[in-house]
């Protein structure tokens, strides 16, 4: 997978890709028999290449070779994001309590950990000024939900687009 197929952003997290944090993520582990470990359609781009002492891992880095095809939400499966459900403090969770699977990617890819609640939450809170005019405000988030000219998604587009895309047409 190419970034610009993803928007520049880490298919679980929605964290800015940087090249030198991130790496090709094999959706279906590779050292799975039964996966091509050369099969294009199975490669992902996340973040996290490099752990720094006393950073926790998340993503691709923390999923490793864990792979369960009944508790995994894969991120190309159209639709895949109305799996989860945002809050305005930075928080995901499954959008429907009995999903396991949307409980478990969460818990398995580290997407709840502090560190992306607070990333979130960041991205978040550019959007509560309450300088902005309603007019004002409608620009920036369809602004911000518009790839830009080099094809790339703001970080944690579907949270954005979850709390706030109601009041655009996306």
């Amino acid at each position: 997978m190419h970034w610009a197929e993803q928007g520049y952003i880490c298919c679980y997290c929605e964290r800015k890709l940087v090249e030198k944090d991130s790496h090709i993520e094999h959706f279906r582990p590779q050292n799975d028999s039964a996966v091509d470990p050369l099969d294009f359609s199975n490669m992902l781009c996340s973040c996290q290449n490099m752990i720094k002492k006393g950073e926790p891992r998340h993503c691709g880095n923390l999923k490793d070779d864990w792979f369960d095809t009944q508790l995994i939400v894969s991120p190309l499966e159209t639709g895949c994001e109305e799996r989860f459900l945002f809050e305005g403090d930075g928080l995901i969770k499954p959008a429907n309590n009995q999903d396991n699977a949307a409980s478990e990617t969460i818990k398995k890819l580290g997407l709840d950990i502090p560190k992306l609640n607070s990333f979130r939450k960041m991205v978040i809170d550019a959007f509560l000024d309450e300088s902005l005019s309603p007019v004002e405000f409608q620009a920036f988030v369809s602004g911000y939900l518009e790839q830009d000219t080099f094809g790339r998604f703001g970080e944690f587009w579907t949270t954005i687009r979850y709390l706030f895309g109601g009041i655009v047409s996306v």
